[in-house]
């Protein structure tokens, strides 16, 4: 029910955003004439994601240039997305595609728009599970040369690798006393894959965030974390005088197997998975915000 008020709050502001703006033609304003036969919540933001660009002239690559209006108007969609059931959001991007494939200059605006903000782990809107439909846009559009689609067609396989609801790729790992293990040996409702860099400041801000008592309290007896280095880079000696948490899990990939056999997508560092007890992915982040805010819904729905 909360979610469904939630819903029907972000349709009010949006439609009375939309109001707003039809004003100043230089911000652009999407459709909000939903029809009155849809009356589920979720079907309405449906609606309102799949016709979002409807008022768009996707033929007008003078818009390309043009960011307060073009860029803006994509940074909203990818707000609003938030609110949209997974499906119909991925929709969304599918059909935003497809209408800006009516010129080269339009899809390649579009094409390298969405890989900044869906695909670049630090930005604020990483979602692969939505840049996967613009992926398969973009190699399946006759736009483009065959050559042009080789760095698409390996993302697709990498964005595909170990996704949301699908159990995640078992993998060895090695100890500082040179016992081997495989990640499935851990047992516990929550595994934490962390993977990282000895040197990598990230990574050092992820385990003060783990090292906090408020987060230690809230996985206490439900969460094994594996801090695991790709020795991506072969500096073993630094791995072994960093210093980790006690309460981690500290091992390293012994022949890098996990990147040169290209098992999980480890684009940067840290990159961190939250499985469930059956080794099945909740999230994939590059952060702890979200690994946090996953537990404190946790906690709050006990």
């Amino acid at each position: 029910m909360k979610i469904i008020m939630r819903y029907i709050l972000f349709i009010s502001l949006f439609v009375c955003l939309m109001s707003a703006g039809e004003k100043k033609q230089t911000v652009y304003s999407p459709p909000g004439d939903i029809p009155a036969v849809i009356a589920d919540s979720a079907a309405r933001l449906g609606w309102l994601a799949e016709h979002y660009w409807g008022n768009f002239n996707f033929g007008d690559t003078a818009l390309v240039h043009n960011p307060d209006y073009t860029e803006q108007a994509f940074v909203e969609f990818l707000g609003f997305l938030g609110y949209v059931p997974q499906d119909a959001a991925r929709q969304a991007m599918k059909t935003l595609m497809t209408s800006a494939s009516v010129n080269r200059t339009m899809f390649d605006y579009l094409s390298k728009t969405t890989e900044h903000y869906l695909y670049d782990p630090q930005s604020p809107y990483n979602n692969e599970e939505l840049y996967i439909p613009v992926l398969e846009s973009i190699i399946s559009s006759g736009l483009l040369p065959d050559i042009e689609k080789t760095r698409p067609r390996h993302q697709l396989v990498m964005a595909q690798k170990n996704r949301i609801g699908m159990q995640a790729t078992d993998f060895t790992f090695t100890m500082a006393d040179g016992k081997h293990y495989h990640m499935y040996d851990l047992k516990a409702k929550y595994t934490l894959l962390f993977f990282n860099n000895p040197d990598c400041a990230g990574c050092r801000d992820a385990k003060a965030m783990m090292s906090d008592d408020a987060f230690l309290s809230k996985i206490s007896g439900k969460l094994a974390i594996l801090a695991l280095y790709p020795n991506d880079d072969g500096n073993l000696d630094l791995w072994r005088k960093t210093a980790y948490p006690p309460f981690l899990i500290n091992g390293y990939d012994e022949n890098a197997v996990i990147i040169n056999s290209e098992l999980y997508d480890l684009r940067a560092s840290p990159t961190i998975y939250l499985l469930d007890v059956d080794k099945r992915v909740i999230l994939k982040t590059y952060g702890m915000d979200a690994v946090l805010k996953y537990f404190e819904n946790d906690t709050e729905q006990k």
